[in-house]
């Protein structure tokens, strides 16, 4: 099969549109995986701010922050004697 200038022509825009087609699908695949990655640090950012604001609203509604204390566990003789000593009777 011999082709002509016209026929190679018309492969040569086939091929070019080929080219073309499988950029645009790989930007579209590009731009979704931005898309939801943006999406992820936008709920990242809602998270982090209901967290400030449930913070905010701790620290000035609690007499003391609930959260003053050490953040290691009591040593289990320290439990054992809170157990054995309670502070109050009702």
């Amino acid at each position: 099969m011999v082709l002509c200038d016209g026929d190679n022509i018309v492969v040569m825009v086939v091929v070019e549109m080929m080219k073309r087609l499988e950029l645009k699908m790989s930007l579209l695949a590009r731009q979704r995986g931005t898309q939801s990655s943006l999406d992820r640090l936008r709920a990242l950012l809602r998270l982090m701010q209901g967290e400030q604001v449930l913070q905010v609203t701790m620290t000035t509604t609690s007499p003391a922050p609930l959260l003053a204390g050490p953040w290691t566990k009591p040593s289990a003789a320290a439990m054992h004697a809170a157990l054995q000593h309670p502070q109050g009777h009702n």
